[in-house]
């Protein structure tokens, strides 16, 4: 099952300048196996509103605030650093379950990477402060698209 992640720009750009934080980096929390959910009271009845806490592909421990939008749309509400936000302390999060998303996100392989291009990743990842599991994910990704758009 494919997921789309969907926000409003207009807000993205506003928590971001607020925040720091970018929606398309905080929807890779939902890939953090370690990430916990708790069900939202705050949000409409009408939204099924969760709040999710995780690493993001940055390393950065991220709050997110979304609502299941259907079965394979989850909408971004806002996002900040956890750090900022003492709302959400243990005491919070002890009705969290852990996050159903990643096993829906992501699968397991093993590959055999050449040494040289291991260094590569490793590099890019150190650089840009991510892991580079989610640095070789990101260019897997990308050559796939261009594959899909040279057919």
């Amino acid at each position: 099952m494919d997921f789309v992640f969907e926000w409003d720009e207009t807000k993205n750009e506003a928590y971001f300048a607020k925040y720091g934080v970018d929606f398309e980096i905080a929807e890779t929390v939902f890939r953090d196996e370690n990430a916990k959910i708790r069900y939202d009271g705050n949000r409409s009845d009408i939204e099924d509103g969760f709040v999710i806490v995780g690493r993001s592909r940055s390393s950065e421990t991220l709050t997110v605030h979304c609502c299941r939008q259907s079965e394979t749309v989850i909408r971004l509400i806002s996002a900040r650093y956890a750090s900022n936000n003492a709302e959400y302390n243990d005491e919070y999060f002890a009705k969290a379950i852990p996050n159903p998303y990643h096993k829906l996100l992501c699968e397991k392989v093993t590959i055999t990477v050449w040494k040289k291009t291991l260094r590569i990743y490793q590099e890019i990842a150190d650089k840009n402060g991510e892991s580079v599991e989610d640095v070789m994910n990101r260019c897997i990704e990308h050559f796939g698209k261009v594959l899909e758009e040279a057919d």
